[in-house]
């Protein structure tokens, strides 16, 4: 039996350790130094640091699994084969439905790197290096077992670092949790004394697994150690205070409830070696209860340390704008703000968000530059399968609202007078239908070819920046870097981004960090949880999704949500029973936080991965160069996802040195 070695202790990261019973089972062997990182508190500030640095790089396209996995987003693979990006084989391999069991791509289980990317891009191959999630959780049970001993600290500031260290070893549970399904719960760090027999560990059934996070995220909670919040907000985002615990546990919570963990038959015959289905079959409506409760209290947390909604109120050089371009602004501030984001609960990844802006910008027609083209690259596509879940300006979805043709909806016509803000003043141009008389989001989140794109640099209402996509543009198919769907994703873009540079490295100040856990989040997760556990929505449930409506500029004319869709959609009853309502939020959900990171996941605890993420991949033409030859929906790939990939593969490796663990089913 292996043991784990402990080294470089007042690094980065210390933990160096090959197979999964290693990670789950053995303590380190060299005492006297393990002792020695917490003889001061700037070594045991290290090791907590340490205990950070396991977080997985959520805005990071190789590491993410819900950034390329999914059906969000989708790139022109392999133009330019000395470009990194294209070289990317974890996430877009994923999607291709190319995970196995020998060598498991983004294997949080064991870690290890699997982008296979060339050894010239030395920053690129380090930042897709996968760390294993057992690591961490034993570097948090380390820390939590002795940081009683560090003797210059006080015994608040002691107190509190535990219970951060608490909430991150049960974050990394959940993440676990998420990926794998069932698994063992690495409560504490065994003797290295034990037999390899005894040290060896069975994954637990999931509500058990459930439990047992949620005691640990309480006891750190009930503490009353971790800070209401943060007064060096800036500085200290990404560390964990109490309304980002409270927000994990709802975040728990809610997955625990879902339909993947929650009355699930489809998986009943995988069991564990006692016969015991390791999840539940029999639903239980009152895990949702459970869940809308936590969420509550996350969002009650969230207010009472001065988060809110977003809303931008920065100087533009003393000039007005509308009130379109004003919602704008709120919209896309919410996600990237930098400074003084009240939406944001918990964020982290800066150094990785800087290279998402290089992936995600696009090259730019600046009127009042020389028609000089500006900015990057548009790798980051967004696709027609998202684009489709916007709804039109009345609020209701595309194929529901009476107003709305349909059946017309990539015919190209003349840009509608009402849309004007959002378009090339050229009034001799056409636009597919499909773009023009959509909410505000649509135009906040999405970049299109004519589409308009106000920044910093040109911050004028009727003069923006102009996206122009077709395939002899500036952001078009001519260059090898463009977007294959003809959308980008201006939401992930700050509007303060600096377009006329030369280098990645002048982003500057533009960087955020991205979002884990926004407000909107914990609201429709709660709306959500309170509809399954009512027999039909009420006013509570109604209470928690209509902010999120509000703030992105629906139901404005008639005053609500129910409204709305009794004189728009041709399902006028629909928010008035559980499941349609049940469609409402969820469609809420895929819209509110598109290309954050949280539809991969939705769509798996939701049991509707299969429906959606086996529909092909769709776009413009991007070889188009004219109107009618670029508008024209196009099936770029055909997205493939089995039953049995709702849950990661474990590395057949690791089961080999640990009979007790079984294999995901249908692996």
């Amino acid at each position: 039996m292996k043991k784990i070695i402990y080294s470089a202790l007042f690094a980065v990261s210390i933990f160096v350790g090959t197979s999964c019973s290693d990670y789950l089972d053995i303590v380190p062997d060299n005492i006297p130094s393990i002792q020695q990182v917490f003889d001061t508190r700037e070594n045991a500030f290290k090791m907590l640091y340490t205990c950070y640095d396991y977080l997985p790089r959520t805005a990071n396209i190789f590491q993410n699994p819900a950034l390329l996995c999914g059906d969000e987003n989708w790139n022109p693979e392999f133009v330019d084969p000395n470009f990194y990006y294209y070289r990317n084989k974890s996430t877009v391999y994923i999607a291709k439905g190319q995970l196995n069991v020998i060598d498991p791509l983004l294997n949080y289980w064991d870690g290890g790197d699997y982008s296979n990317l060339d050894q010239k891009f030395g920053d690129v191959n380090e930042s897709t290096k996968i760390k294993s999630l057992w690591a961490g959780i034993r570097n948090c049970n380390t820390f939590i077992d002795n940081v009683d001993k560090v003797p210059d600290m006080t015994n608040e500031e002691r107190a509190q670092w535990k219970a951060e260290a608490q909430v991150l070893k049960a974050y990394y549970h959940y993440y676990l949790l998420q990926m794998y399904g069932p698994i063992p719960f690495m409560d504490e760090n065994l003797d290295i004394s034990l037999t390899p027999e005894e040290v060896q560990k069975e994954r637990e059934p999931v509500d058990q697994v459930v439990s047992k996070i949620v005691s640990v995220l309480d006891e750190a909670i009930n503490s009353n150690s971790l800070l209401p919040t943060y007064a060096a907000r800036k500085n200290e985002l990404g560390r964990i205070n109490l309304p980002v615990a409270l927000a994990i546990k709802a975040k728990v919570l809610v997955l625990a409830a879902s339909p993947i963990f929650n009355g699930n038959t489809k998986f009943s015959s995988f069991k564990n070696s006692a016969g015991v289905p390791f999840m539940n079959p029999v639903l239980s409506v009152e895990k949702w209860q459970v869940a809308a409760d936590a969420c509550k209290a996350a969002i009650v947390a969230a207010h009472n340390a001065s988060l809110d909604f977003y809303t931008f109120n920065q100087r533009l050089n003393g000039l007005s704008v509308t009130d379109t371009t004003q919602l704008e602004l709120n919209l896309r501030g919410q996600f990237t703000e930098n400074n003084n984001n009240t939406e944001l609960v918990w964020g982290v990844g800066r150094q990785d968000v800087q290279r998402l802006i290089y992936y995600a910008s696009c090259p730019l027609y600046a009127l009042q530059i020389n028609a000089r083209p500006l900015g990057f690259n548009n790798l980051h596509g967004a696709t027609m399968n998202v684009v489709d879940q916007f709804y039109t300006e009345n609020g209701v979805p595309i194929e529901e609202d009476k107003t709305y043709d349909y059946s017309k909806r990539f015919s190209l016509i003349r840009v509608p007078a009402r849309d004007h803000l959002y378009f090339n003043p050229d009034t001799t141009i056409r636009v597919p239908y499909y773009n023009t008389a959509r909410e505000p989001r649509f135009y906040a989140y999405l970049g299109f070819d004519q589409g308009r794109y106000f920044s910093k640099e040109q911050p004028y209402d009727n003069n923006s920046y102009v996206i122009h996509s077709k395939a002899n543009d500036f952001a078009g198919a001519k260059n090898t870097m463009y977007s294959i769907t003809g959308y980008t994703c201006k939401k992930l873009i700050p509007w303060n981004r600096e377009w006329i540079l030369n280098s990645i490295d002048n982003i500057g100040e533009t960087i955020y960090f991205f979002p884990i856990i926004r407000l909107s989040d914990l609201y429709l997760m709660c709306a959500e949880a309170l509809n399954e556990s009512k027999s039909q929505p009420d006013d509570e449930v109604y209470q928690y999704i209509q902010p999120i409506r509000t703030k992105a500029g629906l139901d404005k004319e008639t005053g609500s949500l129910v409204q709305t869709w009794a004189k728009y959609s041709s399902s006028p009853t629909k928010p008035t029973t559980k499941e349609g309502m049940r469609d409402i939020i969820r469609q809420e959900r895929m819209v509110e936080l598109a290309f954050e990171g949280q539809r991969y996941w939705d769509l798996k605890r939701w049991m509707l991965a299969e429906e959606y993420l086996n529909r092909p991949i769709r776009g413009w033409n991007a070889d188009g160069a004219t109107e009618s030859d670029y508008y024209l929906e196009t099936y770029i790939y055909q997205r493939k996802f089995a039953t049995k990939d709702y849950f990661w593969p474990i590395r057949q490796k690791s089961l080999d040195s640990n009979h007790k663990l079984v294999q995901n089913w249908g692996w």
